[in-house]
């Protein structure tokens, strides 16, 4: 895992941001199909930019995780339906996911 930790996390907390814990031990990215969706189409929505809009509970579910994971910030207008926003980690790991496609 030494290979894709940030220099930044170990060298001062000595613990790991939340980018680096989407990963296994073994490199394998842990996100859905659903949220490597969110996370591409939200990589160029910015504030205070119109934003992905999302609604229903298929979509909602994955963009809180992503929320939780701090790739996205979600501007909810009611439950289960909001805006969604990459933020600067989760567009740098979008544009990994996009050269690796």
């Amino acid at each position: 895992m030494n290979n894709i930790v940030h220099q930044c996390c170990e060298s001062i907390t000595g613990r790991h941001c939340s980018f680096c814990k989407l990963y296994t031990p073994t490199g394998i990215l842990r996100l859905s199909v659903a949220q490597v969706d969110i996370l591409l189409r939200a990589k160029d929505q910015s504030l205070p930019g119109d934003g992905m809009r999302i609604r229903g509970a298929p979509k909602w579910a994955p963009a809180m995780t992503l929320m939780r994971l701090g790739l996205v910030q979600v501007r909810s207008k009611h439950e289960g339906g909001g805006r969604v926003y990459a933020t600067k980690e989760g567009r740098r790991l979008a544009l990994l996911l996009e050269e690796q496609r």
